[in-house]
C-alpha cells in the first residue's frame, strides 16, 4: 500500500493482512497454493507433531537482532521428511536466555538471575523485563523476514504471540515450552524450536 502523502510503499492494512493471512490459512489447509518463503501450506490436523532444533544459530551478543539472527537457520531447516525451511503454520520456540542476551540483560551478581553459562564469571543472565511484549515484536519480525506469521512461544515465564492457550484443559504454550526445553537441554547451544502439526491452533491476533 503507497502512502499518497510521503510516496512510501508500506505493508497491507491491519484489516486487509488479516483478511489475507485467514485466507491463505484457509486454502493451505485444504491444498492451496505455496505462500512466499515457504515450502508448503498448513496441512490439516493429522496425529503427527514434528520438533527440530534448528543448527547454525551464532550465540547471542548484546545488542544482537534476535530475529536477524534465527531466520537464516529457519529458512534452512531440515525436517526428518526431506523439506526445508518454513511452513506457514509453525511455532517458533525461542529460549529466553538467547533473547535477554540480545538485550544485553547481563550484570555482575547472580541475584535475581536465570544463568551464569558460556559467560565470564561473576556475570549472569537476566530475565526479560516484558516476554509478552517481546513475542509481538519477534512475531512481527519473522513475518517480515520469512512470511506466513509464525506462532511464537518464549520459555522461561512463557509468553507467546499468536498461539493458542489451552487445548483440552491444559495450557498449551507451557507444553510446547517444555518440550523445546528438553531440545535445548540435549542439543545444547540450539536457543531455537521449531515445531509443526498445530497450524490449526494459531490464530492472526497475537493475543496476550
Amino acid at each position: 500500500m503507497k502512502n499518497t502523502d510521503t510516496g512510501q510503499v508500506t505493508g497491507p492494512a491491519p484489516d486487509t493482512a488479516r483478511h489475507e493471512w485467514c485466507a491463505a490459512r484457509r486454502g493451505r489447509q485444504s491444498g492451496g497454493r505455496r505462500g512466499r518463503g515457504y515450502t508448503d501450506g498448513v496441512e490439516a490436523p493429522t496425529s503427527s507433531l514434528l520438533a527440530i532444533a534448528p543448527d547454525g544459530i551464532a550465540q547471542a551478543t548484546s545488542r544482537d537482532d534476535a530475529a536477524a539472527l534465527i531466520a537464516p537457520a529457519l529458512s534452512r531447516a531440515v525436517w526428518p521428511d526431506g523439506r526445508v525451511g518454513t511452513m506457514m503454520g509453525d511455532i517458533v520456540i525461542v529460549s529466553q536466555k538467547f533473547l535477554a542476551r540480545c538485550h544485553g540483560f547481563v550484570r555482575s551478581g547472580t541475584e535475581g538471575a536465570m544463568s551464569e553459562e558460556n559467560l565470564p564469571a561473576g556475570l549472569a543472565v537476566l530475565p526479560l523485563a516484558d516476554p509478552r511484549a517481546e513475542a509481538r515484536e519477534l512475531r512481527r519480525a519473522l513475518d517480515a523476514r520469512l512470511g506466513g506469521r509464525p506462532g511464537v512461544i518464549i520459555t522461561g515465564r512463557v509468553a507467546a504471540a499468536g498461539v493458542d492457550r489451552e487445548l483440552a484443559g491444559r495450557n498449551l504454550r507451557e507444553d510446547l515450552a517444555a518440550l523445546a526445553e528438553t531440545l535445548f537441554n540435549t542439543h545444547p547451544n540450539h536457543p531455537v524450536v521449531l515445531v509443526r502439526g498445530l497450524g490449526h491452533l494459531l490464530t492472526y491476533e497475537d493475543q496476550d
